[in-house]
């Protein structure tokens, strides 16, 4: 699996794998708070990369940029307007 399509799985994965601070009344679709549909992790991260460029000034392929990069994330899940907590990601059963 490409890197950008484990992404993507773990992206779709994840909702399954938080446990809310709060009391869903069904699916979660939204903050409880603000009404935002979209939520974020902190990530940390190391390691070096190259940028690439062309002298031509047309963008160049950097789709390898974050292949020497190491990633942290971590569990705790914020709104993206309203930055509260909302919940923790717990690990797959």
């Amino acid at each position: 699996m490409s890197r950008l399509k484990h992404v993507e799985y773990e992206q779709s994965k994840l909702i399954d794998r938080i446990k809310w601070n709060f009391k869903p009344d069904g699916k979660v679709e939204c903050c409880p708070h603000c009404g935002s549909d979209e939520f974020y992790k902190k990530l940390t991260f190391t390691g070096k990369s190259e940028e690439n460029f062309r002298f031509d000034g047309a963008i160049a392929d950097n789709g390898s940029i974050h292949d020497g990069v190491n990633y942290n994330s971590q569990k705790t899940i914020y709104c993206r307007d309203c930055n509260r907590k909302l919940g923790v990601e717990v690990k797959e059963k």
